[in-house]
């Protein structure tokens, strides 16, 4: 390895972040030519065509200096606690294959318990739909920093099943939508927050029932209505603080919805 600064990222405590620590680290040590160094703890025959530079005779030696700056760079990258699994092995491999034995299977329980919250979230009737849509955001984003991809199509489906049974209206002009064009992430935020903006103005939404419907339909205290963001602030939106993006429109769950 060079002497250059390389970013480390930095594998959380819980490994929650696994997959794309894993990513990061094979590219950067990939992109150093030391990838070997993950897959093998001697040299391999494949190490002499990455270094054409370098004399067969020095090779090994070589590989001993990569093989000390790899370990630096993952040992940087680990917590006081995650340090002490990897302390005693003395080989990038071993240190490596001890990780990915932890973590690998705590991750894949972690990617199901995740996609369990994000496919089973819903909101019950009368409660703040921005609130469940802000949610599966961030188990979205969870699901991604685990190495998950969640399709746009995918997406749009968990929100449709999201909604409670009063709105199964907006389905309707949902699909004449789709007739023409995939029912997008925005088509259904767009309608989704149509309707509720309609339930809160015709008071089948108010601060009693998103009380309600957050305690899950066990608790009936009341609370003020702008605490619990059933009326418009100034920006229009409903307990909500998202940005205006240029040109209009409000970003939803990471979602332009359009102009307004």
């Amino acid at each position: 390895m060079n002497d250059d600064k390389v970013a480390t990222p930095k594998l959380e405590t819980d490994g929650s972040n696994w997959g794309t620590y894993h990513n990061r680290m094979c590219l950067i040590l990939r992109s150093c030519k030391c990838g070997d160094h993950l897959s093998s703890a001697t040299l391999m025959a494949t190490y002499q065509a990455l270094w054409p530079t370098i004399d067969a005779a020095l090779l090994q030696v070589h590989w001993e200096s990569n093989e000390i700056s790899v370990i630096s760079l993952i040992v940087s990258s680990l917590l006081d606690s995650i340090f002490s699994l990897v302390k005693n092995k003395v080989t990038v491999y071993a240190q490596w294959d001890t990780l990915k034995t932890k973590y690998e299977t705590h991750l894949v329980m972690n990617q199901l318990d995740l996609h369990t919250k994000f496919i089973n979230t819903c909101c019950i009737e009368g409660g703040n739909i921005c609130e469940v849509f802000d949610q599966l955001a961030i188990i979205q984003q969870q699901l991604v920093s685990c190495g998950v991809t969640i399709t746009d199509e995918e997406y749009a489906s968990v929100l449709r099943n999201t909604l409670p049974k009063s709105y199964e209206s907006i389905i309707a002009g949902m699909t004449v939508v789709g007739e023409m064009k995939t029912i997008t992430l925005t088509v259904v935020i767009k309608f989704a927050l149509e309707a509720y903006d309609r339930k809160v103005t015709t008071g089948e939404v108010t601060a009693e029932t998103i009380a309600f419907a957050a305690s899950g339909g066990k608790e009936t205290k009341k609370r003020k209505a702008n605490d619990q963001g059933t009326h418009r602030g100034s920006n229009g939106w409903h307990g909500q603080q998202p940005f205006r993006l240029r040109g209009g429109g409000f970003n939803v769950c990471g979602v332009h919805t359009g102009g307004g």
